[in-house]
């Protein structure tokens, strides 16, 4: 994309499919007992488990397999595999801090629509 191309938004149906993956994401974690009843976590607990998926994608690809095939889910790669893991860290603890992750993406990319190319930098 360049200074001339206009941005892409989120639509409204996207960003309540999207609200509705991280309740369904959720829901599936629940019932793998990662909510247990009584188990209190912290922002730290949950910014760390998705920080350690990232961390696992970023070894993948030291180690060369970020593009091999994923052992846990055919038809992906490794990379594909840690990024998956990720974003489902991320969509669960939307939920459970109570944030619409459909209407904040939404929000945040008509906010960046508005910035400058780049956002006024260079990389």
């Amino acid at each position: 994309m360049d200074e001339k191309t206009p941005p892409v938004l989120i639509s409204d149906e996207f960003a309540k499919e999207m609200s509705t993956a991280a309740s369904q994401v959720f829901q599936a974690m629940a019932t793998q007992g990662f909510h247990r009843p009584g188990s209190v976590r912290t922002m730290a607990h949950y910014m760390g488990m998705v920080m350690t998926e990232l961390a696992e994608a970023i070894e993948a690809d030291r180690k060369g397999l970020g593009t091999q095939a994923s052992e846990k889910i055919p038809g992906f790669t490794n990379l594909a595999e840690e990024l998956a893991d990720a974003i489902i860290r991320l969509m669960d603890t939307s939920v459970v801090y109570g944030i619409d992750i459909g209407a904040a993406i939404q929000a945040k990319m008509k906010y960046n629509a508005g910035r400058q190319y780049r956002h006024g930098r260079e990389y």
